[in-house]
């Protein structure tokens, strides 16, 4: 605190219309602080609405972007200043030079010191090409990731890193002993070729061999929505839960497939797509 007062942090991030890990972690960590005696956080959309005669732009391609773009700067210009701290969610590529940098030049003019919270697997990659990337992300005056993968690929850059995992709400989850133990596979992936669904769903197959009662649920959306369901129909069986169900289906899996925290984007995810289930 300072002099007393609540610490204010500006969390810089997607809002849930984009349902993906940023997002949803950005959620459960305000929600966390909501009411905190020495923290007053709040959100800074990345994807903020235009206003209502802009908004038809965002079902066009890279008119959507542009709308977007000139949205959130002067958003940024305005909320900054009031914070104490930024806390900037990043991913890689286009996402990183259109959200995350805008948001650390602009904090570090306004003399704020940044928290950079980078979250995607293709840091190796992203920070190899890009220059602009590596001077950034070294400028922060703290970079967090959620995973050890990533604080190595920070060092193999020389920019040093320190891990905040996911947040997962256990009070969403029962615990509830299962006997017998049973092959019910869940992931929690969107379905982006970042993730390589396809894969999961082909190593389903070998399981099904072995075990003709497994069942696979994913639980997710994205691009690859159509070639997914494609690939899921050669399964031996295909059905679908409704929105409301995949937390309380947790219960009952034996395996979830993804990274720390999934659970709860799962429940998120779920509210938007079906689920491709081998059921």
């Amino acid at each position: 605190m300072n002099g007393g007062r609540r610490l204010k942090v500006a969390v810089v991030a997607p809002s849930l219309r984009i349902l993906g890990g940023q997002a949803v972690q950005a959620d459960r960590l305000l929600r966390a602080w909501r009411d905190d005696p020495d923290v007053d956080a709040w959100l800074v959309p990345v994807n903020p609405l235009p206003p209502k005669p802009l908004r038809g732009a965002l079902n066009v391609r890279y008119a959507r972007t542009i709308v977007t773009e000139l949205t959130y700067l002067p958003l940024l210009v305005r909320e900054l200043p009031r914070a104490d701290v930024v806390h900037v969610f990043s991913a890689s590529y286009s996402s990183f030079l259109l959200a995350p940098l805008p948001a650390m030049l602009i904090a570090k003019a306004v003399g704020r010191p940044v928290i950079l919270n980078y979250r995607s697997g293709e840091a190796p990659d992203h920070l190899g090409r890009s220059a602009l990337a590596r001077w950034a992300i070294a400028r922060a005056d703290r970079n967090v990731v959620p995973s050890q993968f990533l604080v190595d690929v920070f060092a193999g850059f020389d920019i040093k890193a320190e891990i905040i995992p996911n947040i997962v709400d256990l009070d969403r989850f029962r615990f509830r002993a299962l006997a017998p133990l049973r092959p019910r596979i869940v992931s929690t992936r969107n379905f982006d070729a970042l993730y390589h669904v396809a894969c999961t769903l082909r190593a389903f197959r070998l399981v099904q061999d072995r075990w003709p009662d497994a069942t696979l649920t994913l639980v997710g959306g994205g691009e690859q929505d159509a070639e997914l369901r494609d690939l899921a129909a050669g399964l031996k069986r295909l059905g679908r839960l409704r929105p409301q169900q995949p937390a309380h289906r947790m219960t009952a899996t034996n395996r979830p497939h993804g990274p720390q925290g999934d659970h709860e984007k799962c429940s998120k995810f779920a509210w938007r797509h079906d689920e491709i289930s081998g059921e």
